[in-house]
């Protein structure tokens, strides 16, 4: 594995997390406000997306703390 490609993943899936976060609290603010179309997803279904997204963030940031984990250790062995 590409170390490059660990921080590439993990940077797109937090970037995807937050962009669910912020779609699913727009959502729910909308709800909230009574501005509600007829095809939205309900508030426990954006109350749940808000915990998978919760969960996608910190998965993906164990993604790039284990990227930044190898280029630390690769240049510990060749300095």
């Amino acid at each position: 594995m590409q170390i490059q490609n660990a921080f590439y993943a993990g940077v797109q899936g937090f970037q995807k997390a937050s962009d669910g976060v912020t779609q699913a609290s727009a959502n729910i603010a909308k709800e909230s406000a009574g501005n509600t179309p007829a095809n939205a997803p309900s508030t426990v279904e954006n109350l749940v997306s808000l915990v998978e997204n919760e969960n996608l963030a910190a998965a993906n940031a164990k993604s790039i703390q284990a990227g930044s984990d190898m280029l630390g250790t690769i240049l510990d062995i060749t300095v």
